[in-house]
């Protein structure tokens, strides 16, 4: 991040101590650039390795379990449901990098 007028870094948008209402307006500017280059420029992969994703059918097909997403907004954290007799049993969470 560089101030168009005088070609500086602005380093205080990456400083955690600094507040305020126009650093938080960088920031919150930065933050939605970021989302957006992530939702249009790269495909999102439900598990970092293969192994992970055999494993995550396995369970879903041995035991009829299902992943369910915490929060809506969220893919890197769920949890695995696993259901006998219509009584949840076990909950593993998976951690998604």
């Amino acid at each position: 991040m560089f101030d168009q007028e005088t070609g500086d870094e602005y380093v205080q948008v990456k400083m955690k101590t600094m507040t305020g209402e126009f650093v938080g307006q960088v920031r919150e500017a930065c933050q939605e650039i970021f989302l957006m280059i992530r939702a249009n420029c790269f495909e999102e992969v439900g598990f970092l390795y293969e192994q992970s994703s055999r494993l995550q059918d396995y369970v879903a097909k041995t035991y009829d379990g299902r992943l369910e997403y915490l929060w809506e907004n969220s893919s890197k954290m769920a949890i695995f449901m696993l259901v006998f007799f219509d009584i949840r049993i076990l909950k593993m969470v998976w951690y998604f990098l």
